[in-house]
């Protein structure tokens, strides 16, 4: 992951996020959860780790942006997926989220 990282830096304006969305398509949702690391825009991070199954990594790169409309999103969307005391377990912990 850390040479493939560092192939794609030296492309200027590089779309990490459909990199990574190309990744989880071919069967490779490790490389693609590393490889979304790298996208500067959390709105486009959150809902490609949604859609990988890394619901606790979107929940936390929601809050650390400070977006309540991305926070929103990701806790609607973890309400629809996991069980209540999945989701209050996985919201305890992140006060933007909880509050």
């Amino acid at each position: 992951v850390g040479t493939i990282a560092i192939k794609l830096k030296l492309c200027k304006g590089m779309d990490y996020a459909r990199v990574a969305e190309h990744a989880d398509k071919s069967g490779h949702r490790k490389l693609a959860a590393a490889i979304v690391e790298h996208e500067p825009y959390s709105s486009k991070q959150v809902p490609l780790l949604l859609s990988i199954g890394e619901e606790e990594a979107a929940l936390t790169k929601a809050t650390e942006s400070g977006d309540t409309d991305l926070v929103y999103f990701v806790l609607f969307h973890i309400w629809q997926k996991k069980p209540s005391l999945e989701f209050f377990g996985m919201i305890q912990a992140k006060p933007l989220a909880r509050d």
